[in-house]
């Protein structure tokens, strides 16, 4: 079963004159009005327009969180929030930049998933620790028209994401000697991941870049295993990489690296 996601380009962006019931597949109204999305369709009446494919799309029934930093940058304000929920347990937030966009959050802070869409997210966890619980996907960056980055930031703090990280075509930064935790991180089609500080989990480079110390001199330490390889026999272009910044013969001119288990490195 496809279902749309909150903030689809699909929802409200059908033609009313092609349907024939007044309930969709599932035997909800074929007709629903989402107000956190603008009307793409053709119809001029004012009316609900039906959404694309089978199943009509239903408002705040997902448990999806669209952030609109309509009141400050705290991710704790619900007012941040449509429909004025904040993510916790159970729920996703949704984050659809159209640049740069600066999320700050002030205590411990949880949800089951992120979902970055478009443009650059900046997560300041302020000492502070973020749990993203959601066994599949927990943290997701998606690139459509545009690369998407998300950055992570704080002394002192940590991000523990309960699921893999699959990254593909996008950019993801830790930074600022956070601690992060996560059973998995894969690249591919040059994604890159910036670290700057400690990462408890393996990392698989199949076609990505990874940068330690992101674009300034840092250190990694990976406790969990380096695999840094060619993608697949039938992607002999993509090849894992690293970049190292060395400005100088002394600890703090050049990046560092330190992995607990294995280095796996082939081409």
């Amino acid at each position: 079963r496809f279902k749309l996601l909150q903030q689809s380009p699909l929802i409200d962006s059908g033609d009313n004159s092609e349907i024939f019931s007044t309930l969709d597949l599932a035997g909800n109204n074929r007709r629903i009005n989402d107000p956190y999305t603008p009307d793409g369709g053709p119809d001029g009446s004012d009316g609900p327009i039906v959404d694309f494919g089978a199943f009509e799309h239903i408002p705040n029934t997902n448990n999806i969180s669209i952030w609109s930093g309509a009141a400050s940058d705290d991710f704790n304000t619900s007012k941040n929030w449509l429909p004025f929920e904040t993510p916790s347990f159970g729920w996703t937030g949704l984050i659809n930049a159209t640049a740069n966009e600066f999320i700050s959050l002030n205590k411990e802070s949880f949800a089951d998933r992120l979902i970055i869409s478009s443009g650059l997210v900046t997560f300041d966890l302020n000492n502070n620790s973020l749990y993203l619980g959601g066994n599949s996907n927990s943290l997701l960056i998606q690139s459509y028209e545009n690369r998407t980055s998300a950055i992570f930031k704080g002394q002192n703090s940590t991000l523990n994401i309960s699921g893999n990280i699959n990254l593909d075509d996008s950019t993801l930064v830790f930074k600022d000697n956070i601690t992060v935790n996560a059973p998995k991180i894969t690249l591919r089609n040059n994604a890159e991941v910036g670290i700057d500080g400690d990462f408890f989990g393996d990392i698989n480079n199949y076609g990505g870049s990874i940068l330690p110390g992101d674009r300034s001199i840092g250190r990694i330490y990976i406790d969990g295993s380096l695999n840094n390889e060619v993608t697949d026999p039938t992607r002999l272009d993509l090849v894992g990489r690293m970049r190292f910044d060395i400005k100088g013969n002394t600890s703090n001119l050049y990046d560092y690296i330190e992995v607990s288990k294995s280095i796996e490195e082939s081409t």
